[in-house]
Formats: structure tokens, C-alpha cells, sequence
């Protein structure tokens, strides 16, 4: 759209030129182990690839504003959130899961795999499907609320806050520990 300047998501990245060297720096001082740079490491760049996922690209005032609005015929909430569970994954199955509709469902399963994999190896006392469940759940329910609330700042449904959102990516949590569980048996059993 023209008049319109976005921020895009290697922004968001940005950060982690100071914050991996810094993470580095920390844990030799801490006398922490390779595996433990390694995993603290791969945890904030994930955090970073996840927000840039979720946030950017980031529009920046002032912002051009299309005249007919953003109405919709279901009224308030929508368009700015998605309060109906299972709405949007049963219309992205029911396009015949084509590559938007697939993009969406595995987007938010994969996208949220990787913090069940990473937070039990990086906290072994947080390693039970109850806690990757917690962890899933907690995090996409933070996000899609600040997604809700830069919208409303900006003054435009940015981004939709949908309750599907939070179910496939609390699975895809569930999904990341289930696939690191699997893995580490699949080790054990090789090994041993």
C-alpha cells in the first residue's frame, strides 16, 4: 500500500547481535558447559525468529488507513479478534488445505515446536507434557494478547488475535516435547 512504511522482521533480529555475544560472555563467566551455551543461545534465537514471526512486519505511523474501514457484518469483535474455537482451522481445511490454508496450520504447529523441544533441555525439572502443555499454552496466549493490544493502539486489526491460534500452537508445543521425548529414547536405545 502506498504511503505505508513497514518495519520488516529483521529487526526483530537485530538484537541478537548483542545478545548472543553477551549470553557467551555470561555463562564463561558462570564456568557453564558447552551444551549449556549452546542451548541458552539457541533459546534467544528462537524467541527472536518467534516474535519476528508474530509481530513484524510492524507498520509505523502514520498510518494509511483504507476509507471503507475495517467493519465486518459479525460486529464487534471481529475483525480484531477470533473468539470461536475451531472457526479458522475448520475454514483452512475446508479450502482442500491448499498452500495458504496448510501455511496457517503448520505455521503455527511448527513455529511453536522448538519451545517444547528447548525448555525441558534447558530446565529438566519443566520436562512433562503438563508443563510443555503450561508453556505452549502461556506463551501463545501472551502473544496473540499483544497482538490484540498493538492493534487496538494502532487503531487497526494489524494482526488478529484468534483463539485458534493458541490451540495449534499449545499442540505444537505438545508436539516439540513429544519429538524430543522420542528422540531421546530413540538415543538411549541406540547407545545402550
Amino acid at each position: 500500500m502506498p504511503g505505508r512504511i513497514w518495519l520488516d522482521s529483521e529487526w526483530a533480529l537485530l538484537p541478537l547481535l548483542i545478545i548472543i555475544p553477551a549470553i557467551v560472555w555470561r555463562e564463561r563467566r558462570r564456568g557453564a558447559d558447552f551444551r549449556t551455551i549452546t542451548l541458552d543461545v539457541a533459546m534467544a534465537t528462537y524467541v527472536a525468529a518467534l516474535i519476528a514471526l508474530t509481530f513484524f512486519p510492524l507498520p509505523l505511523p502514520p498510518y494509511d488507513l483504507p476509507a471503507e474501514g475495517f467493519g465486518d457484518f459479525r460486529g464487534w469483535p471481529y475483525p480484531w479478534i477470533s473468539p470461536v474455537p475451531f472457526e479458522t482451522i475448520r475454514s483452512s481445511v475446508g479450502l482442500g488445505l491448499e498452500w495458504p490454508a496448510a501455511r496457517y496450520l503448520l505455521g503455527n504447529l511448527v513455529a511453536f515446536a522448538p519451545l517444547g523441544a528447548l525448555v525441558p533441555l534447558l530446565r529438566p525439572n519443566w520436562a512433562s507434557w503438563r508443563h510443555a502443555l503450561l508453556i505452549g499454552l502461556a506463551a501463545s496466549v501472551v502473544i496473540e494478547l499483544a497482538q490484540l493490544a498493538m492493534s487496538l493502539l494502532m487503531g487497526f486489526p494489524f494482526r488478529v488475535a484468534d483463539v485458534d491460534d493458541v490451540i495449534l500452537n499449545t499442540l505444537g508445543t505438545i508436539l516439540g516435547f513429544a519429538s524430543l521425548r522420542m528422540a531421546q529414547r530413540f538415543l538411549r536405545a541406540i547407545r545402550g
